[in-house]
C-alpha cells in the first residue's frame, strides 16, 4: 500500500501496474450510475418488442452507426436499424413520412394550405434525393421482415386423417388373421372346419430429407428470420412428401401408397365410373357403397380440388345443386355424410379434365387401416465445418418413418372409365 501512495505521488495510477483481470481497482456502481456512464459515452438503449412478444434493450441507433446509409433520409432505412431508432429520430422519419403523403396526395400547393407546411416542406427537401440531377423524391420504404414464399399444396393429410405410431426400431411387422366362418351343422354330424389364416403386414423405417447451403454472411445480415423460415419450409415439405408417398409410393424404397399393390395387402379395387371423361350423381353413389358396410363408418373421402369441383356441380334430378347453400358460403366439403380430405399435389391423377382411366380419388378407413410408424419426427441441424474454407453453412432437415395401408378391402379407388 505504501508503494501504491509513492506511486500515486509520481503520477502513476497504481492499475497501471495490476493485471486487467485484477479487479480489486474496479469499483462496482449503481445502475443509474451506469447509465449516466454511457450517457456521456453517447450510447443510449431504447425498448423494443423482443421475437417471444417481450420486451428487450438494445443500444440506440443515429446517423453514426454502421448500417445507416448515409445518403438516405431517416425515414428510408433499413427496418432492423428504423426500429432502435430514439425518440427524436422517431419524430424526424415521421414528419418525412407525412411530409411525403401531403406532396404525394397535393402537391407542392398543399403545403401553403396546411397549417405546419413550412416545417413539413423541410421535411419533404430532406427526402430528396442526395443528387442535384436525379431530382425526384425517395419514397420512405416500408421493407417487410418477413419473407413472400409461393404457396405450395398444404401438406399432411393423409397424417391428419391417419393412424399414428410410434417405433424404437428400425423394422417390424403387425400379424394379420383372417375371419374363421360359421355353418350350419345336422344333428349329430361334425362340425365344418375353418381355421384363420395368420400373417404379417412388414414395416421397414426409411430415411428422407434435404440439405441447404447458405453463406454465413446471409445467416449474420438477413432479418427475415431465414432459421424459423427454414423450419417452416422443412414442415411444408415434409407434409407434402407424406401425402404424395401416401397415394403413389411404391413401397419399396418409399412408403406404400394407395396405388400400389402391398406385398401381402394386396391391391385396392377400384370402383369405375360409367364414363371416361366425366363423373355423375350415380357413379357417387356407387363409390360410395364399392366400400364394404363394415369399413364406412369412420370413412373419408381423399381427392384433389379438381374433382371436388366436379362433384359440387352436380345437380340432382330435381335440379337442387348438393354442396352449395348460397353463393355467400364456401361449398360443404362433405359427401354422403363423410369429410372430404383435399390434396392438390401429385399423387391422383388431374381431374380438372377427366381421362380414361384415371385414379382420381380414394374413399376409405384411414384412420384404422392407414399406418404411419414414426422412428424419429423431423429434425433439423447444422454444420459449419463442410464449407469451412467458403464460409458456407449446410443446414439439414432428416426424417425416419414408413407408411401403408395394412387392410385392402378398407378402401376403393375411383378410377374413370
Amino acid at each position: 500500500d505504501r508503494e501504491d501512495e509513492d506511486r500515486r505521488k509520481q503520477g502513476i495510477d497504481p492499475s497501471d501496474m495490476r493485471s486487467p483481470e485484477d479487479a480489486d481497482w474496479v469499483p462496482g456502481v449503481k445502475a443509474d450510475k451506469a447509465n449516466e456512464m454511457a450517457a456521456k459515452a453517447g450510447v443510449r438503449f431504447v425498448e423494443v418488442k423482443a421475437a417471444d412478444g417481450g420486451v428487450e434493450y438494445v443500444p440506440e441507433a443515429s446517423e453514426h452507426i454502421e448500417g445507416y446509409i448515409s445518403s438516405n433520409p431517416a425515414s428510408v432505412q433499413h427496418p432492423s436499424v428504423i426500429k432502435r431508432y430514439g425518440p427524436e429520430l422517431q419524430v424526424k422519419a415521421a414528419l418525412e413520412r407525412l411530409a411525403f403523403q401531403l406532396y404525394f396526395r397535393k402537391g407542392l400547393a398543399g403545403f401553403r394550405d396546411h397549417p405546419n407546411g413550412e416545417a413539413l416542406y423541410d421535411h419533404l427537401k430532406d427526402l430528396s434525393e442526395g443528387t442535384d440531377s436525379a431530382g425526384g423524391y425517395l419514397v420512405p420504404t416500408d421493407e417487410r421482415s418477413g419473407a413472400i414464399a409461393a404457396l405450395q399444396p398444404a401438406g399432411g393429410s393423409f397424417r391428419r386423417i391417419s393412424r399414428v405410431w410410434q417405433t424404437t426400431r428400425d423394422s417390424g411387422s403387425w400379424p394379420t388373421v383372417t375371419n374363421t366362418t360359421f355353418a350350419g351343422i345336422a344333428e349329430l354330424a361334425a362340425g365344418g372346419e375353418s381355421d384363420p389364416a395368420f400373417d404379417i403386414v412388414n414395416f421397414t423405417i426409411r430415411k428422407y430429407g434435404v440439405n441447404t447451403d447458405l453463406s454465413e454472411e446471409l445467416l449474420r445480415d438477413e432479418a427475415t428470420g431465414i432459421s424459423a423460415l427454414l423450419n417452416t419450409l422443412y414442415l411444408q415439405a415434409s407434409g407434402r412428401f407424406e401425402d404424395e408417398q401416401g397415394i403413389a409410393g411404391d413401397g419399396t424404397t418409399e412408403p406404400l401408397g394407395l396405388r400400389v399393390a402391398g406385398p401381402t395387402q394386396g391391391t385396392i379395387a377400384d370402383f369405375t365410373f360409367a364414363n371416361a371423361t366425366s363423373i355423375v350423381l350415380a357413379d357417387v353413389f356407387g363409390w360410395y357403397f364399392a366400400l364394404p358396410a363394415q369399413y364406412r363408418n369412420g370413412a373419408v373421402w381423399h381427392m384433389t380440388s379438381s374433382l371436388m369441383r366436379h362433384i359440387v356441380a352436380l345437380e340432382s334430378t330435381g335440379g337442387a345443386i348438393a354442396h352449395v347453400v348460397d353463393f355467400a358460403n364456401a361449398p360443404r366439403m362433405r359427401i354422403l355424410g363423410h369429410d372430404v380430405e383435399v390434396f392438390d399435389g401429385t399423387g391422383w391423377d388431374d381431374a380438372t379434365a377427366i381421362a380414361t382411366t384415371e385414379e382420381v380419388g380414394a374413399f376409405g378407413n384411414f384412420a384404422e387401416y392407414y399406418y404411419f410408424v414414426d422412428r424419429v419426427g423431423i429434425t433439423v441441424s447444422r454444420d459449419d465445418s463442410v464449407g469451412f474454407k467458403s464460409d458456407a453453412v449446410t443446414i439439414k432437415a432428416r426424417q425416419r418413418y414408413d407408411s401403408m395401408f395394412v387392410e385392402n378391402d378398407a378402401f376403393r379407388i375411383g378410377k374413370a372409365a
